[in-house]
Order: C-alpha cells, then sequence, then structure tokens
C-alpha cells in the first residue's frame, strides 16, 4: 500500500495480508519505529492492538469501545466485542489513558 501497488479496501484480502514484514527483535541491526507527532490530551486512549482485533472491528466499533465510560476496562470491551464477531485469529489489546 505505501508504494501505491495495492488498494487499501484490496490489502485486507491480499493473500500475503498476514506477513509480517517488521517485528520488534527480527533484525537486531535496525529497527524501524513509527511514529507520530502531536499534542496528548489527559484522558487520550491510546490502542496497541493484533490484526485479530483490527480486522474483525470497524474503526468506528473500536472509537466508541475505546470511548466507552469508565466501568468495564476497555481492553475487555474490545476483546469480547471481537469474540462476538466470531473472530478467526488471536486477539491482543493493550489500552493506555493519559492522566
Amino acid at each position: 500500500m505505501d508504494s501505491g501497488n495495492l488498494a487499501p479496501e484490496d490489502a485486507e484480502h491480499h493473500p500475503h495480508a498476514n506477513v509480517i514484514t517488521r517485528a520488534v527483535g527480527a533484525d537486531a541491526e535496525v529497527l524501524e519505529l513509527d511514529k507520530v507527532i502531536g499534542v496528548i490530551e489527559p484522558g487520550d486512549r491510546f490502542l496497541l492492538c493484533s490484526d485479530g482485533l483490527c480486522k474483525t472491528l470497524s474503526a468506528a466499533e473500536i472509537a466508541s469501545l475505546l470511548g466507552a465510560p469508565d466501568g468495564v476496562p476497555p481492553t475487555e470491551l474490545l476483546i469480547a466485542a471481537a469474540l462476538a464477531h466470531r473472530v478467526n485469529d488471536n486477539v491482543t489489546a493493550v489500552v493506555v489513558e493519559t492522566l
């Protein structure tokens, strides 16, 4: 997708969609990290998740569950929603909230 050879809507169903192209510790010489620069506000939530979650739930569903009021931890809501959608991959979610 980055090179423009594959449209985003085709990427999810591509035969090589699950091929790992980068992994922490895979190459001890070079570690390329993605970064975003911006302002972090109190209450912002950041999600680190496996593709089992982001390929099962839509971005709108994930945003809604991340924005749910306090009570049930958002990780539990996200994983339960993925399981309710009968996810066929592993599901991992870590949420970090700023104070």
